[in-house]
């Protein structure tokens, strides 16, 4: 019996049953294949040994080789179910390196060139719940582009009392969490209580340090603006507490000369 030479046509598909919230996804997908013999398209059973590697040429295997003996091949057509655990597939380029001997056979086997490269399907593989990755990239680890009417991301936690969005930044200078609206209108960040029986602040900012916890710069327009939209609310339309020495708030013009005029301390 001949060795297979080329392999054509392959496609990735991932069949990881229900995609719901209760069934993780996991790392097994399955792996379609075409595989031709001189020119034609093979039959019959063959034995096919899969690795995951890092680079297209000279690259470093990731996770163990998959092994499938007498596996099915109908008019060049074959199907076959792989998992490389779940550390393999990170998000980082893989190419898949197979090897190839007739069922029959228990000889060496012969490897397909070149390494074929494995395209994400529409459903990410990998992404079983709780999901950890550590990357080092110039870029963004997740860029999501919304060119319709809804939200890129949106995060919800029905109970408890857990962070539906979070942010953590450790280096010196760097952001936890940054907003930015490159529209002629509309808001970097917005925050909101919805239920009018909640008593909490809608954005709480806390220092633990000797800087501001709250601080608003612009460059042309109102730095800081306060609206009671509500024509029979009573209350103060800003609030400043402090249980220190010194001042519950300052406004300062830094300007113009006549601050007595431009500024006031309460």
């Amino acid at each position: 019996m001949r060795y297979p030479r080329v392999l054509l046509a392959i496609v990735m598909a991932l069949l990881v049953g229900r995609a719901g919230a209760q069934t993780p996804a996991g790392s097994a997908f399955t792996y379609q294949g075409k595989l031709t013999d001189q020119g034609q398209p093979a039959n019959g059973p063959y034995d096919l040994a899969f690795t995951l590697m890092d680079a297209a040429s000279g690259g470093v295997a990731v996770g163990p080789s998959v092994f499938l003996n007498d596996v099915p091949v109908a008019n060049g057509l074959f199907t076959v179910p792989l998992d490389f655990g779940s550390a393999a597939l990170n998000g980082s380029a893989r190419w898949l390196s197979i090897l190839v001997r007739p069922g029959a056979s228990s000889g060496a086997y012969t490897p397909l060139t070149p390494l074929q490269r494995l395209t994400p399907a529409p459903y990410a593989a990998g992404l079983a719940l709780p999901y950890s990755a550590t990357q080092s990239s110039p870029g963004p680890l997740v860029n999501l582009v919304q060119t319709g009417s809804g939200g890129a991301l949106a995060g919800t936690v029905q109970n408890g009392v857990g962070t539906a969005v979070y942010g953590q930044a450790s280096g010196v200078g760097s952001i936890g969490v940054w907003g930015y609206n490159l529209a002629t209108s509309g808001f970097g960040g917005y925050f909101r209580n919805e239920s009018p029986t909640n008593a909490s602040p809608a954005l709480l900012a806390e220092s633990g340090g000797n800087g501001p916890a709250l601080q608003a710069n612009s460059n042309t327009g109102i730095a800081w603006k306060f609206d009671i939209t509500n024509s029979t609310n009573g209350e103060s339309a800003v609030q400043a507490t402090t249980a220190g020495t010194g001042r519950a708030g300052t406004f300062q013009n830094t300007k113009r000369r006549q601050r007595d005029h431009d500024a006031r301390r309460v």
